[in-house]
């Protein structure tokens, strides 16, 4: 999923857009009206599944003209009035082609788009709480004898809030709280190193080896300010409410690097500490946490 910035104006769509259906054609001839029904989020193995149900109503033309429909699909965007997410392509989740018959027939058919976590992050800071508005462009071919057209048209659908937010309930989005480390050209290397080290290191159940590696992630976050954390150290001795935020930062910091000096130690009194993988994810969150803080200030 992307996300761009626009400008106010060009991010408030036309009114002829919030209306209920689309509209397939050939040439000047209307082959259908559909409309999209429903938008269900849903998860499956490692990632989730945006379902969109299209209600899809084919004319008759008792002419016998005969027109066919075919490699529909759906491009999803969210939006609001100050950013673009494009979240993707849905496709049919079965192939099929539609023809023209001399009665009007109606039809269900599901699109499905599948999401990551991220993807779903960047698309509540869009939502930032109220309805979820999707921009829905169908695009399809349509063809008749020989003759091909490709069409396409567009509208917005909205799912309110209260649905959505029991959809990510009810797929298990919020059961998982996504902490992201912006890296780029400023990110230290080593700091990466060290977080996807601790992360392969739980994988392989090195529970006491991952959080000595979480000591050295955030040890590289203090780099240079080994003073500054001594005096926030002293400073919630001699006058605990007189501390500035940011010397209580520097304080759960110092806390969760003091938590894994016997990890790091290998001699008699620290070898008999234990850990485990519920000890391992705390710091590695916690790890990944300052990072991010720290990082995107």
């Amino acid at each position: 999923m992307t996300l761009s910035a626009h400008s106010t104006f060009a991010l408030l769509p036309p009114p002829y857009l919030w209306r209920p259906h689309l509209t397939i054609t050939h040439a000047q001839w209307v082959l259908a009206r559909p409309q999209v029904k429903q938008v269900v989020l849903e998860q499956a193995l490692g990632y989730y599944r945006l379902r969109v149900t299209v209600e899809l109503e084919v004319r008759g033309y008792p002419d016998q003209r005969r027109f066919v429909v075919k490699d529909m699909q759906l491009r999803v965007e969210a939006r609001n009035h100050e950013a673009i997410g494009l979240l993707g392509t849905a496709f049919p989740e079965h192939p099929f082609i539609i023809e023209t018959m001399m009665h009007s027939s109606p039809a269900n058919y599901c699109f499905e788009l599948s999401l990551t976590a991220r993807q779903i992050g960047l698309l509540e800071e869009l939502r930032a709480g109220g309805d979820l508005h999707l921009f829905v462009s169908l695009h399809a071919l349509t063809s008749e004898s020989d003759v091909t057209y490709s069409c396409s048209d567009s509208l917005i659908f909205t799912v309110p809030q209260s649905n959505w937010i029991k959809q990510l309930n009810d797929s298990k989005f919020t059961d998982v709280l996504l902490v992201e480390v912006p890296i780029g050209s400023l990110t230290p290397a080593h700091l990466v190193t060290f977080l996807q080290k601790a992360r392969n290191q739980i994988a392989t159940a090195d529970y006491r080896g991952a959080i000595a590696t979480c000591r050295a992630a955030m040890e590289l976050l203090a780099e240079g300010e080994q003073k500054e954390d001594q005096q926030a150290v002293s400073g919630f001795k001699e006058n605990p409410r007189g501390m500035s935020s940011e010397n209580r930062l520097r304080l759960i910091r110092h806390a969760a690097r003091h938590y894994t000096h016997l990890a790091n130690h290998a001699d008699s009194e620290s070898l008999k500490a234990s850990y485990t993988l519920r000890d391992a994810v705390l710091l590695l969150t916690l790890a990944t946490a300052f990072s991010a803080h720290q990082l995107d200030a």
